[in-house]
């Protein structure tokens, strides 16, 4: 093998390392679906949903940049992936100050996981579930979308 081959051949798997260590591109929907969910336990349960005109933002394929967070995936009826996208923590912390003899003091703690929470996320039509996972990729719940979906 010429040395213009090795080259070539190297300058190939490089290029072929380097596109699989990027991260996939933030994409951005036109609308967005607003969900109130309700987390008891081990348990998710949709409340609420609403579309706006709004944009958001998501990614294609599962991306590093949802590693230790809560996030989402947006699934066909055929539970084919649509989207993947950022979701706030479902903990509730609760947090006080206050002053006495002028010096402010106070602090957060922990009050656990059941409440009711807000979610956005992407818009797509042919949304039917939403799944959501905890920052350990623990899957928290699937939320059947499409029931709630004559309320757009």
């Amino acid at each position: 093998m010429d040395l213009r081959a090795l080259l070539m051949m190297g300058l190939m798997a490089t290029a072929t390392v380097a596109a699989q260590g990027q991260a996939a591109t933030e994409q951005l929907s036109k609308q967005l679906f607003e969900l109130k969910v309700e987390r008891a336990g081990d348990r998710v349960m949709l409340v609420d949903l609403h579309t706006l005109d709004r944009s958001y933002g998501y990614f294609t394929e599962p991306d590093e940049e949802l590693n230790g967070r809560y996030y989402g995936v947006l699934l066909t009826e055929n539970a084919q992936p649509l989207a993947y996208f950022r979701i706030p923590r479902m903990v509730a912390i609760l947090c006080r100050d206050h002053v006495e003899d002028g010096k402010l003091s106070g602090g957060c703690e922990y009050q656990g996981t059941d409440g009711e929470y807000s979610i956005n996320a992407p818009y797509f039509a042919e949304a039917r579930f939403l799944d959501i996972f905890d920052e350990t990729g623990v899957q928290l719940g699937r939320l059947d979308i499409a029931g709630f979906r004559s309320g757009d």
